[in-house]
């Protein structure tokens, strides 16, 4: 077997797919719920719109979290459990269910971030989660 050697290039040529990983880097200034308010604007502009739930959800959970950040309420946690499940169960492409994993995981994990973004209290720090690496410069 030939060896492959180490550049880009050439390891596209042999291998048209081998995966992603990536890793985010953000200090503690930076609120979960502008990184979750930035992928719905993200999935907003992206959308193929070949299926509803993708643009409709993503825009309703983009106006909600609009909402929360002026003061507002958000509906109660089973609606927004429910556009997580049509998002990650109806969407035809992985960013809609994406969409609605992170929508699932922030209303989970993060009701605290949520109640200070709703009271104006940002950016907040964003503790790490367990098995997250920490990084120390």
């Amino acid at each position: 077997m030939d060896e492959i050697p180490p550049d880009w290039d050439e390891l596209g040529k042999a291998a048209s797919v081998l995966g992603s990983a990536g890793k985010v880097f953000l200090d503690d200034s930076v609120s979960v719920v502008d990184i979750v308010k930035y992928f719905m604007e993200y999935v907003q502009a992206e959308s193929c719109a070949e299926c509803r739930p993708c643009p409709i959800g993503t825009k309703y959970l983009l106006d909600v979290l609009n909402l929360m950040g002026n003061g507002g309420e958000a509906p109660n946690d089973a609606v927004i459990q429910e556009v997580a499940r049509t998002l990650k169960q109806g969407s035809k492409c992985g960013l809609g269910r994406v969409a609605g994993l992170v929508t699932e995981k922030l209303w989970q994990r993060f009701q605290d971030e949520l109640k200070a973004y709703q009271e104006g209290q940002r950016p907040k720090t964003v503790a790490p989660n367990p098995g997250w690496q920490t990084i120390v410069g």
